[in-house]
C-alpha cells in the first residue's frame, strides 16, 4: 500500500486481504505479459508487399 507520493504507509496487511492483493497483481501481471502489444499505438495504414523477384527472372 502507498500514499500519494509513492511512498509505503507504515501499515501492516496480512491474512486473505494480503492474499487477495498479492493475487490481483499477479494476474495484472500475467495479464500483460499475455497481451505484449496492448496499448501500443496501431499502423494507420497497411504495409505493402514487395513485388516478387522471382516472378520477374522466370518472365525473362
Amino acid at each position: 500500500m502507498v500514499d500519494d507520493e509513492a511512498q509505503a504507509k507504515p501499515k501492516y496487511v496480512g491474512g486473505r486481504k494480503a492474499a487477495r492483493i498479492k493475487s490481483g497483481i499477479l494476474q495484472i501481471s500475467l495479464w500483460g505479459i499475455s497481451h505484449p502489444t496492448f496499448g501500443l499505438p496501431k499502423r494507420k495504414r497497411r504495409l505493402a508487399a514487395a513485388p516478387d523477384a522471382s516472378a520477374e527472372k522466370a518472365l525473362a
